[in-house]
């Protein structure tokens, strides 16, 4: 992974927030699944524990999607009520079961 961008914005009239994190890879061949974990605090996943398919695109049923545009991957964390602090990470895993070392992100 190149590097990792976060957004976290309201969602209009509602005290709901979307969460949206945008992921630049260096190389996208033999990737298998992309790992996202959030939790309220560091090296938790209480408030999201996901496996996205690569290239399995799509707004799935919990909320959360996922797109991805030549090595620009985007993953919609679903919404949430207000959250002063997030903590995060995500993880390459690739075809042969093997995993990259975390990209962390917090707001």
């Amino acid at each position: 992974m190149k590097g990792i961008q976060v957004k976290y914005m309201p969602m209009s009239n509602s005290s709901q927030f979307k969460a949206e994190v945008k992921i630049t890879l260096i190389d996208s061949s033999d990737i298998a699944d992309i790992l996202v974990k959030m939790g309220s605090t560091r090296k938790d996943s209480d408030i999201l524990n996901k496996t996205f398919v690569y290239d399995q695109a799509g707004t799935f049923s919990d909320g959360t999607s996922y797109s991805r545009a030549k090595n620009i991957i985007t993953v919609g964390l679903g919404t949430f009520p207000r959250l002063d602090h997030f903590f995060g990470e995500v993880y390459i895993q690739r075809s042969d079961g093997s995993l990259s070392d975390p990209i962390s992100f917090s707001r």
